[in-house]
């Protein structure tokens, strides 16, 4: 085998080696060190004095053409690359992106659409299925277990709404709500407790939908409230609405009845309640937010405006002012409410 007709690679050189690897055994003979004489036939000879003349440099004089061929078929190649098969590929990728992100939407748009229209399904079941409670409620016998069996479905049906976060609409909610709260709050009433609960049932559904209405806070300004009367557990403290008129405090108020509270014009437009439990019997509060609160109203005096119940949830004594303040939650946010 001539050494010009095959190439021999041994195994690649380690950096941490000062020694060259051991050849492979079919690369011995033709690299060992040891002197091994290599007879050459005539033709051979001949053969390899040709081709030691083509490569001399008299023979190549005139023929840079040739060098350059090889360069300049790759320089081509390159800017074929460059100017129009990347550009191109990028092209063709950008659009079938371009096209997956379109299918994308049109499938996120589907699943909407499906969600919304199974959401609108779930709100016209739970529309009818209150309107059923409602009129089970009414036609059955007072204090009957036929009347008992109505009101529960019709807590059933606003704990579905809530889990699901469905706002039924406020003439369905007035037209269940007002007999509902009537019976539910006349202290004596034959229907007792289950009547009683689900009126606060109700009170509780009408707070969860205040969540999306509560006006925006402006996170530039905030107060401390030091405390609160009634109040237990609660983080206190004092906001500025966002789209307030400038200079038109809105003189947040929170303290007991026939207090001769001091109005502040550079303090908070409401005042924020947030967690643990109020008790608002003998109270006079104005521009006031509970939130995630547990109310507690036994029937006291009480004198409210512009105050927001958001996620609340209550303890409402029966009798003729308990009647009167879940009336007051009935009606559209904020509540005002004056039983003095």
């Amino acid at each position: 085998m001539s050494p010009y007709q095959a190439i021999c690679r041994g195994p690649a050189v380690s950096n941490n080696s000062m020694h060259p690897p051991a050849l492979p055994e079919e690369c011995e003979e033709v690299y060992s060190g040891v002197e091994t004489e290599i007879s050459m036939n005539t033709t051979d000879r001949e053969e390899v004095k040709n081709l030691i003349a083509s490569l001399s440099p008299a023979s190549r004089k005139g023929a840079w053409w040739k060098d350059s061929l090889p360069i300049a078929i790759i320089m081509g190649g390159i800017g074929f690359l460059a100017y129009q098969f990347v550009p191109a590929l990028i092209t063709s990728q950008t659009s079938s992106m371009a096209g997956d992100i379109a299918v994308l939407k049109n499938d996120v748009g589907t699943i909407k659409a499906d969600v919304s229209e199974l959401r609108k399904d779930i709100k016209d079941q739970l529309v009818k299925a209150l309107e059923v409670a409602r009129r089970q409620a009414e036609n059955a016998p007072k204090g009957s277990p036929k009347e008992h069996g109505a009101l529960r479905f019709g807590n059933t049906v606003l704990d579905m709404a809530r889990t699901f976060g469905v706002s039924i609409d406020e003439p369905v909610l007035s037209s269940y709500g007002r007999p509902i709260i009537q019976a539910g709050f006349t202290a004596g009433s034959r229907n007792g407790s289950e009547a009683q609960i689900a009126a606060l049932t109700l009170l509780n559904y009408l707070s969860f939908l205040n969540i999306p209405r509560l006006p925006a806070i402006d996170p530039s300004h905030g107060y401390w409230l030091k405390d609160a009367e009634g109040v237990r557990d609660a983080k206190l403290s004092g906001a500025r609405w966002l789209n307030r008129t400038p200079g038109s405090p809105m003189k947040a108020r929170y303290d007991t009845i026939g207090s001769n509270m001091q109005y502040d014009p550079t303090g908070p437009d409401v005042f924020m309640i947030t967690g643990g439990e109020a008790d608002l019997d003998n109270m006079h509060i104005e521009n006031a937010v509970f939130r995630d609160v547990h109310i507690v109203y036994r029937g006291a005096p009480l004198d409210m405006k512009s105050v927001w119940f958001v996620n609340c949830t209550f303890d409402v004594s029966p009798g003729p002012r308990g009647q009167q303040f879940a009336d007051s939650i009935l009606a559209p946010a904020p509540t005002s409410l004056r039983t003095v």
